[in-house]
Formats: structure tokens, C-alpha cells, sequence
């Protein structure tokens, strides 16, 4: 009788187990970003026109050609357009720290080609060639946490480039 009664009840806990473990990784895949995570790495992802992203939260400004914000997100957001009439230089100015997470910062030519501007916590100045055409930057990130500063200019004033904000 003991036995039944015990039966009775760790069957019931182990289906409810099942079905909670499998509903969990149904809804991981499905509504909390499986794809985002897959983002990172995939080049003819980030290269397309559309985004893919969730804030968990964005601080901060981006206008006239500088960023300054905190965040914690995952998937790939397009942050400036670069719009230009002849192939020309711009030099970006950039600081990250990174506490969590993966993060890489591009630059998109019309082409699609990419090219990494920074990874992970990072410090610097470079120049980067801009194609005639819409240039896009990107910030991509797998469940990452931190701050960004990026700071855009022509290389050459009178050059006709609009750096624009996309959010």
C-alpha cells in the first residue's frame, strides 16, 4: 500500500518536471532571443539592412556623430548611417568597457562587407575608408553589459558625408 502511495506521487513530479523543462527551452528558443545569440558570429546576419535586438536598458545620447551610452543587450542594433557621395575617410574615436557579455562594434559599406571597428573593452583612434554610399555601424552583442563611446568625423572637411543617428 506504502509503495502505491509513493508511486502516486513521484510519477506525477517527474512528468511536471518534463514538462517544465521542456517548456522552458521551447520559450528560450522561441521568445527569448535563441536567434539573437546566434547573431554574433554570422556575418550575413549583421550585414543585412534589418536589426535584431533586446534591451534589457540604453542610457544615454547619440547625435552629432558621438555615442555615450550604457546597456545591456543582446542581437545587433544599427546606430549610425554614414552616408556619403564619394569614397572618403572618416576617423572614429572609441572607448568600450565591456562587463559581461560579447560586444563588437562595425562598419557596414554598401557592398555588405564588414569590417570590426572594436571588440570587447577597447581603446583607440583609426581612420576607416567609407564607399560611396550608405555605410552603416553596428553594434552587435551576446548578452553584454557595458558602456560605449564612439566619437565620427571626416577626415577631410567639405567632403559631403552625412553621419546620421538611427535611434
Amino acid at each position: 500500500m506504502r509503495f502505491r502511495k509513493m508511486i502516486y506521487i513521484i510519477i506525477p513530479i517527474i512528468i511536471i518536471e518534463g514538462a517544465i523543462i521542456t517548456l522552458n527551452k521551447s520559450l528560450e528558443k522561441f521568445c527569448f532571443g535563441h536567434n539573437k545569440k546566434n547573431i554574433y558570429n554570422n556575418n550575413s546576419k549583421i550585414s543585412a539592412a534589418n536589426d535584431n535586438f533586446s534591451y534589457i536598458y540604453k542610457k544615454g545620447t547619440n547625435e552629432n556623430g558621438k555615442t555615450n551610452i550604457c546597456f545591456k543587450f543582446t542581437g545587433m542594433d544599427t546606430i549610425w548611417s554614414i552616408i556619403s557621395e564619394n569614397d572618403a575617410m572618416i576617423s572614429i574615436n572609441f572607448s568600450s568597457d565591456i562587463e559581461l557579455g560579447t560586444f563588437k562594434v562595425v562598419l557596414i559599406d554598401p557592398n555588405n562587407n564588414i569590417t570590426n571597428i572594436l571588440e570587447q573593452s577597447q581603446e583607440g583612434t583609426e581612420v576607416y575608408k567609407v564607399k560611396k554610399g550608405n555605410n552603416r555601424i553596428k553594434i552587435v552583442a551576446k548578452e553584454a553589459k557595458g558602456k560605449l563611446k564612439l566619437d565620427i568625423t571626416p577626415e577631410k572637411d567639405g567632403l559631403e558625408i552625412d553621419i546620421i543617428s538611427t535611434n
